[in-house]
């Protein structure tokens, strides 16, 4: 399972009162949908190490069917509800919705945030007295977000694709020393052309900061930064930031349709495990 990631643009400040918002959310009333169709916070929404856990149901349009006297039938008296997972992390202040697909032509993902994000703005204006305005966390296009990686931090993996298309490198980025700089450009621009993709690692107690082929690769006009890990003073361990994931947060081993409590536990844990990824995330796109 994987969430789509909202950074919060106003600080929560729960001050103890986070358990407030898990019951005022599940004494919640069913919200009406349209259509005869409703939609409701499930009442099993809870706190824990940090972070409020919930989910939103939303009754569907039923298309189940069987076979009566040899002939297509619906089945009546069915009142199906679909879940979406949600997360609040007040320490990241970051908001988590579970990336999902709806059969039902009633459902999609907008329709979900929209539900989810309203019922939230009410609730922490109610308890926390406080605005709630989630942001989209997306990916400029572009290297620029992971260079700033070796601006501020040990660089210890680097993986750049899309090289045998790069256009030609100029400047003095990559040695002080001007000749060695210029022997590495004309050997990269002329010599090399053949190369499609570079993944290089450091050694335990080693950078890549430094490296002229993570240096050349990472600055190449119309190369692509795939992946980069570096290591984050503050949380005492390496990050990992992937291109192809840069928005999702990742919660493995679990699917949609586990249970409630067993899709919380999980969540919490690797929230808790990988705050650094969120922060770091965060960080670099308000940079």
């Amino acid at each position: 399972m994987n969430f789509k990631i909202y950074d919060l643009y106003s600080d929560l400040k729960p001050n103890g009162k986070e358990e407030h918002l898990v019951n005022h959310l599940n004494k919640l009333d069913v919200f009406d949908a349209g259509h005869n169709l409703r939609y409701l916070i499930n009442n099993d929404v809870f706190y824990e190490r940090g972070v409020l856990m919930g989910s939103l149901g939303q009754e569907y349009v039923a298309s189940s069917n069987t076979i009566k006297n040899k002939q297509w039938v619906p089945i009546d008296g069915i009142e199906p509800f679909e879940r979406t997972i949600f997360a609040l992390d007040f320490s990241s202040n970051t908001l988590l919705i579970q990336n999902r697909n709806y059969s039902q032509k009633n459902l999609n993902t907008g329709i979900a945030y929209s539900r989810i994000n309203t019922i939230l703005t009410e609730a922490c204006k109610t308890i926390f007295k406080t605005d709630f305005i989630p942001i989209v966390v997306n990916i400029p296009a572009g290297n620029e977000v992971f260079l700033k990686f070796f601006e501020h931090s040990r660089v210890l993996e680097l993986k750049v694709s899309n090289l045998n298309t790069r256009h030609v490198l100029q400047g003095d980025k990559i040695s002080k020393d001007k000749q060695f700089n210029s022997d590495l450009l004309n050997y990269w621009n002329t010599e090399d052309k053949n190369t499609n993709f570079l993944h290089i690692k450091a050694s335990d107690d080693g950078e890549l900061n430094n490296n002229p082929f993570a240096l050349l690769a990472s600055n190449s006009p119309n190369a692509k930064i795939d992946r980069i890990s570096y290591y984050n003073e503050n949380e005492g361990k390496s990050i990992l930031v992937e291109r192809n994931k840069f928005d999702k947060f990742e919660v493995p081993k679990v699917t949609k349709d586990e249970e409630s409590i067993t899709v919380y536990e999980a969540t919490i844990d690797e929230i808790n495990n990988r705050r650094g990824f969120l922060r770091a995330v965060k960080q670099v796109i308000k940079e």
